[in-house]
């Protein structure tokens, strides 16, 4: 199980492993699962190092700023039908405000 800094549970992808809880929504699932294309298209340590990277300093714009792992997987989501899990989504439907 994954917990963030402020020791909260949370989905996370490792290589080829999702790991998610009895009430993951499916659009956060779907999310996951882009990560997991990432893996296969970058490779498992590049994808790892860029996301870790993002996290530690673009930390809540990662989810925002184009061209990150975070908005590719929820572009790689909303491409086979998912909707963002997003609280407030643009006109670029790039997700504002995360939950």
């Amino acid at each position: 199980m994954y917990w963030d800094l402020l020791n909260n549970p949370r989905e996370v992808t490792w290589g080829r492993n999702i790991v998610t809880f009895k009430d993951t929504k499916p659009n956060t699932f779907g999310h996951e699962f882009g990560h997991y294309i990432e893996v296969m298209q970058q490779s498992w340590g590049t994808m790892q190092m860029k996301g870790i990277w993002e996290q530690l300093f673009i930390k809540g714009d990662a989810y925002v700023l184009t061209g990150t792992d975070e908005t590719l997987a929820d572009e790689l989501l909303t491409n086979v039908g998912g909707t963002l899990s997003c609280l407030l989504v643009n006109q670029n439907k790039q997700c504002i405000k995360w939950p």
